[in-house]
C-alpha cells in the first residue's frame, strides 16, 4: 500500500475503502490508528489485497475511545461543511516476491 502524508487534529484512524463507482465504498480493507499530529510517509496495514491500478479511498475516521477499529462506531469525520475527510487514489501492487 502507498505511504501517505496525513496530518490528524485529534486521535483517530485512517483506513482504506473500496471505490464504488467513484464514490467512497463500504468495503474497508485496512486500518492504522493515529495519534493527533503530523504522520509522514504513514502506512495502513492492509486485511485485502489490492488491484493494480484500481482506485480506492484514504478515509479519516473517528475513535470511540477504546482504540480498536470499528467502522459502525469510529464514524467517518467531516469537515465543517459536513463533507467526509477524504482522498482518492490509484494503487499499484507491491510484488509478493519482494522485488
Amino acid at each position: 500500500f502507498p505511504s501517505h502524508d496525513i496530518e490528524m487534529a485529534e486521535g483517530g484512524w485512517a483506513a482504506v475503502h473500496s471505490d464504488d463507482n467513484g464514490e467512497i465504498g463500504s468495503v474497508i480493507l485496512g486500518a492504522a490508528y493515529l495519534r493527533a499530529g503530523e504522520h509522514a510517509n504513514a502506512k495502513i496495514q492492509l486485511l485485502k489485497g489490492i488491484r493494480d491500478g484500481a482506485n480506492y479511498w484514504l478515509v479519516i475516521h473517528s475513535d470511540d475511545g477504546d482504540h480498536n477499529f470499528d467502522n459502525k462506531s469510529d464514524l467517518p469525520r467531516r469537515d465543517d461543511r459536513g463533507n467526509i475527510i477524504a482522498t482518492k487514489f490509484s494503487a499499484a501492487a507491491e510484488s509478493s516476491s519482494g522485488q
